[in-house]
């Protein structure tokens, strides 16, 4: 596993848009709490474990059921500080956002994800002008797949921004699983919020205030330029991609990690670790 996604991360930086079947294991990488069970309810092979809603609720209901699962029962925000504490803790490696699934959608989404959303690590490639990830919609109505951007430099953005991108889509695929339908339809200028209406909006800042996490681009004290971005969907860095992988940092894992970057036509700048390709 480990050699193939440090080769799908040195891939070529505007290859087309690629899927990735990355399987994580309850037995091993990360040492966030996880059964083998929940992450295979995460799989694009499984069969979702519960049938859509019968009857989709509106916008404003499933922001008022999202309110409520917030506010009780006692004890919701220590349990969420603890989260975050741990993932503090933890190096954040591919397969974290999968062992945290499980317990994010109980924290904030009172555990309506959980059997109806598909998460996975794509290569987006140069098509697709999104910087960190996207929430679809299941041909099976009430069902949503997230998709995280591997080809990416997440830690230019910061290590946090894996969370917040990772609270942003399940808040998507929240609508579309209690909705059928992630635009908010109460905005008058749906068409172009992409999602991002009134409803979702209140959401996103009661996650934010809750967490400290920034959600969105805007919500961010840094924001990046055009060319800032094409530079991070280029750049690597070894130091963050070795902890990605979940390898220890050695001479052994750095001497991997150039040896594939050099065969894949990356050359470090100057004496930092950060390596750029060739797209001459």
């Amino acid at each position: 596993m480990g050699d193939q996604l440090l080769h799908a991360l040195l891939g070529h930086p505007f290859a087309a848009r690629v899927a990735l079947n990355l399987s994580p294991s309850a037995s091993s990488g990360s040492q966030y709490p996880s059964t083998q069970m929940d992450l295979d309810r995460l799989l694009p092979t499984e069969s979702p474990l519960k049938r859509p809603f019968d009857a989709p609720l509106s916008h404003r209901e499933a922001l008022a059921t999202f309110l409520r699962n917030l506010q009780a029962p006692d004890g919701r925000s220590s349990e969420i500080v603890a989260v975050l504490e741990t993932w503090n803790c933890l190096p954040k490696t591919w397969d974290l956002p999968f062992k945290m699934f499980n317990e994010l959608d109980q924290l904030f989404f009172g555990h309506q994800l959980q059997g109806r959303v598909v998460l996975c690590w794509n290569i987006f490639g140069d098509a697709d002008r999104n910087p960190i990830g996207t929430t679809h919609s299941s041909p099976t109505a009430g069902r949503a797949r997230i998709e995280l951007r591997l080809d990416l430099d997440w830690d230019a953005f910061g290590r946090d921004q894996i969370l917040a991108t990772l609270l942003h889509e399940m808040l998507h695929a929240y609508f579309f699983v209690m909705c059928g339908n992630a635009n908010d339809l109460a905005d008058p200028d749906w068409e172009s919020v992409k999602g991002h209406g009134e409803f979702w909006q209140v959401a996103r800042k009661e996650i934010e205030s809750i967490t400290g996490l920034a959600l969105i681009k805007e919500s961010r004290s840094r924001i990046f330029t055009g060319s800032e971005i094409a530079l991070l969907k280029t750049q690597r860095s070894m130091k963050f991609v070795i902890e990605f992988l979940g390898w220890e940092k050695t001479p052994q894992t750095q001497g991997r990690f150039r040896d594939a970057a050099v065969e894949r036509g990356y050359s470090a700048i100057g004496d930092t670790d950060i390596w750029v390709p060739d797209i001459a």
